[in-house]
Formats: C-alpha cells, structure tokens, sequence
C-alpha cells in the first residue's frame, strides 16, 4: 500500500512539475499494469487520471485499457476521495480547453465530494488550491448568475496558495501570483492584474517550473485578447506553445487571432 502510494505520488509530482507529457504518460501506463496486478484499484484510478489529463493535453487518444475498472470504482459511489480526484482532474483538463459546461459541472462535483473526502496526500492539496482557484475566478468571469459564489471560492483558494507560498516559496510562489493575476482579472482590475502575470512568468521561470511558465503565458495571452491588445496575446500564446503545454486549445485561438 505505501509503495503504490509512493508511485501515485511521484507521478503527481512529475506531472506537476513539467516532466516530459510523453515520458509521463508512458510511466502511468506502466504502473497502471503493476497496480493491477497487486489490486491496486483505488491507487490505479487516481493515477489513470493523470495519464488521461496528459494524453488530452498532448492531443492524443484516450488509453482504455482500464477504462472498466475507473467506471466500476466510480460507479459504486462509495469513494467520495476518489471521485473528487477524478472530478478535480477533468474540471481542470476542460478548463484548459475553455469548455464551460464540463468546466461547471465537474467543479460542482468536486464541492459534493469535498465534505466527504479524507485528506489524501497534503502536497496534493495545494495542487487542487490552484487548480480550483483557476477554474471558479474563470467562472466568475463567465456566469454573472453565480458570480459571487464562484468569485469567494477562487479568493478561498487564492488564500490557501498564499499559505503554501509562506511555507516554500521555490515551489509555489509563482502559482500564487497567476491566482492573485486572475483575481484582479475577475474584478476588472487591469491595472492591478498586468504586474502579477508578469510575477507569475518570472518566478516559474526563476525556479525552474515550466509548465507553470507555459500556463502563465497562456492565461496572460488570454487577458490581453480581452483587453484587445492582440500582438501581445499572439506573442505570449507563441511563448506557451514553445513550451508544448496544451497546444491543440492555443493552436486554435492562435489560428482565430490571426485571420483578424
């Protein structure tokens, strides 16, 4: 049990870090196998998560191989932890491809689960902080019906980062300044919003996160493109491509911008 906790937790890390998708993807594939074979199944679901947001990410299909088993778990209903991981996961690979109604819908179960969830992995934590944070300030931004509601979440998850940055700034300093960005963003701050973008790309690059870079770069093009300043949302959209970090959505948005 804590060695495949200790496998689910490396690949966490390495996805959180920037390791090659590729590299990543073929290294759940592998333990996925083992899992199974030791009857790992509540281990095997968390971790398919990570490889099914990589190979999405990446633009390639889907592996299916234990596809049934993540349904069966699910199904049962009986896990809300391990539902909340899943739910966090797709909420977050939606957001990245700007699909409000999954973006919605998944955000909302991982709230459902939340009472009901053990404290997993406490590093883990802080990842669902950013994501979360990220999701509901671009939810305010969408929905004026629930505005306030999604924009307190995001201020709540945007505290929680502020917590882990006092405890390691290295690691999560650039996270908190892309939620203080989408923060000030939400409340139409422009202003207030241009400077932590720029914190945010700095600091990852500083400490070495590139996929945070990327994701800096992408968020920061996308707060340019509403404020209609479209070189420099082409430009810091070619810096998150550079960088390989889900490059089917930024192709896409690339391709609108330049037939403008």
């Amino acid at each position: 049990l804590v060695a495949m906790a200790q496998i689910h937790l490396n690949n966490y890390l390495r996805y959180n870090a920037g390791v090659n998708l590729q590299t990543i993807a073929e290294t759940c594939a592998s333990n996925q196998k083992m899992m199974a074979e030791r009857n790992q199944m509540l281990f095997l679901v968390m971790d398919r998560q990570i490889q099914t947001s990589v190979l999405k990410l990446m633009g390639a299909d889907e592996d299916m191989t234990f596809l049934a088993v993540e349904q069966h778990i699910l199904g049962l209903g009986s896990n809300e932890s391990i539902s909340r991981v899943t739910y966090n996961y797709k909420a977050f690979v939606s957001f990245m491809f700007r699909c409000y109604d999954d973006v919605k819908y998944y955000i909302e179960q991982v709230y459902k689960c939340r009472d009901n969830s053990w404290a997993t992995l406490f590093y883990a934590h802080s990842g669902e902080a950013f994501s979360v944070g990220l999701i509901n300030f671009w939810l305010a931004l969408k929905e004026k019906k629930k505005q306030q509601q999604w924009f307190m979440r995001g201020s709540e998850s945007k505290l929680a980062l502020k917590r882990w940055t006092q405890s390691c700034q290295w690691t999560f300093e650039a996270k908190w300044y892309l939620l203080e960005a989408e923060e000030a963003f939400c409340n139409h701050d422009y202003e207030a919003a241009k400077p932590f973008y720029e914190k945010a790309m700095l600091s990852a690059y500083q400490h070495k996160f590139v996929n945070d870079e990327a994701l800096a770069c992408e968020l920061a093009a996308n707060f340019y493109l509403h404020l209609k300043e479209n070189d420099k949302a082409v430009y810091l959209f070619s810096l998150a491509y550079r960088y390989s970090i889900n490059v089917i959505s930024m192709l896409s948005r690339l391709g609108s911008l330049w037939k403008m």
